[in-house]
């Protein structure tokens, strides 16, 4: 059995780990915004299907990017309420 001194570094490494994944996350969605916003800025009154396709691949991927960095943020909690306890 782990002593209490090891869970509270493993707690502590996971919410380092945890934070390390936001950061990049974060810069993940950041990224795919200023792709779509220039995607949409020049293609803008284009009517190519390719174009609407691709613009729509990173909405998916905005979404998705938003819907894990909340599950990471939420991780992140969890870790931080356990981490209290101790």
């Amino acid at each position: 059995m782990a002593t209490i001194e090891e869970v509270r570094s493993a707690v502590v490494r996971a919410a380092d780990m945890a934070n390390e994944c936001i950061q990049f996350m974060q810069e993940v969605t950041k990224r795919a915004e200023e792709i779509q916003n220039l995607l949409s800025t020049t293609m803008q009154g284009t009517s190519q299907n390719d174009v609407d396709q691709v613009k729509g691949q990173f909405a998916k991927l905005l979404s998705d990017s938003n819907e894990l960095l909340q599950g990471f943020d939420a991780g992140r909690s969890d870790i931080d309420d356990v981490a209290n306890r101790l």
